[in-house]
This record gives C-alpha cells, sequence and structure tokens, in this order.
C-alpha cells in the first residue's frame, strides 16, 4: 500500500500521494510499480483503476560564473539524443540533496559548495502517477573527477549561456514538467543565479 505522503528529508517538503489509501501493489517492475484498486464511480458502480509510482528524483542547475552545465543525453533504444538537466534517482536512504550531490559528481566531475532548493515538480501532472522531482541550483561548480556513468547512461556535458541554456530547453519538450515554463525564460535564470544559496 502506498504511503499517504512520502516524506524527502533535506528539501522541508513532504509530497503527496496521488494513489488512494489501500491501493494494492499488482507488479514491481525495474522503474515504475503498478497499483490497482477499486473505485467507485458516479454511477454507483466501481471499476478498477490503476496507477503508478518511482522512485523521486533531482535535477540540478548547475553553472560556473555565468554559464551553465547542461547534459546532452542518449539513452538505449533511443533515436536521437535530448537536453536536459543533470541529475537522477533518488536512492534509498538519500536525501534529496544527498542525490543531487552524487548525480553531478557521477555525471558531471563537479562539485558545488553553494546549493540552493528551487522547488519540487509534479512531472507527469497526472491522476494516479506518483513521480516528483526535487529541482535544485548548484553554484560555482568545479571540476573535481571524471564522470562515472551507470551503463545505460552516454552524456554529453557542454558549459553554455544563458540565453542558450533557455532554447536548449525548449528543446526539452516537457523533460521537465511544470518547470519547463520558467526553465526557458532567460530573465527568470539569471534572477535564480543571482540569489544567494
Amino acid at each position: 500500500m502506498p504511503d499517504k505522503s512520502e516524506k524527502q528529508e533535506g528539501t522541508g517538503y513532504t509530497v503527496p500521494s496521488k494513489l488512494p489509501k489501500g491501493a494494492k501493489l499488482v507488479f514491481k517492475g525495474t522503474v515504475w510499480d503498478v497499483y490497482q484498486w477499486k473505485q467507485k464511480l458516479f454511477d454507483g458502480t466501481y471499476a478498477t483503476y490503476d496507477g503508478l509510482k518511482r522512485k523521486n528524483a533531482v535535477k540540478i542547475i548547475a553553472s560556473s560564473g555565468k554559464r551553465i552545465f547542461i547534459s546532452k543525453e542518449t539513452r538505449p533504444g533511443e533515436k536521437s539524443s535530448y537536453y536536459t538537466l543533470l541529475g537522477g534517482t533518488i536512492e534509498k536512504g538519500e536525501t534529496p540533496l544527498d542525490a543531487a550531490k552524487r548525480e553531478l559528481l557521477e555525471e558531471a566531475g563537479l562539485k558545488s559548495g553553494k546549493w540552493g532548493f528551487i522547488d519540487t515538480i509534479d512531472v507527469l501532472r497526472y491522476p494516479f502517477v506518483d513521480y516528483y522531482v526535487f529541482l535544485f541550483i548548484a553554484k560555482d561548480c568545479i571540476k573535481t573527477s571524471k564522470q562515472k556513468l551507470d551503463g545505460g547512461e552516454s552524456i554529453n556535458v557542454e558549459k553554455i549561456s544563458i540565453s542558450q541554456f533557455a532554447e536548449k530547453m525548449k528543446t526539452a519538450e516537457g523533460r521537465h514538467g511544470s518547470a519547463s515554463a520558467f526553465l526557458t525564460d532567460p530573465k527568470w535564470i539569471k534572477s535564480l543565479m543571482a540569489r544567494e544559496c
């Protein structure tokens, strides 16, 4: 049974579960778990409903000076690469901030001493799908090591201007859910980078 809410330490946020209490796990996948429950309909009858849940994730706006690091990724089975923020899945026992620091180091070989939490994003914005992304900013990033990528990752990191970043985010095709609107706004990005962490 899914929890009614899930505390994500390190952010001050509790993310609500969109799955009803009593939903039963019917399939445990490598990424997505499927839950089912009996849902009462408007006419008084019942139907079986499905819901999905997966581990939450982090995304990072990583910067050095007035430039931003962006990831150009290719995944097995995908025909073309795409631009996205650095980041990945929050592993068991990690806080979102711990996961963000680990992912920044693994995917780009970068470290930062200036971190700020921006927002929690309901990526898919769909009823009965539990999947949230915690968005962070990491300033004054420095290269400390080589990438340590998983076997299913092909990531090229580019260091680009704010205006280039906003343009590349437009091609991300909704990969960042409700964050897509402000990630494509250069004024918002500049104001974010000017804030103290």
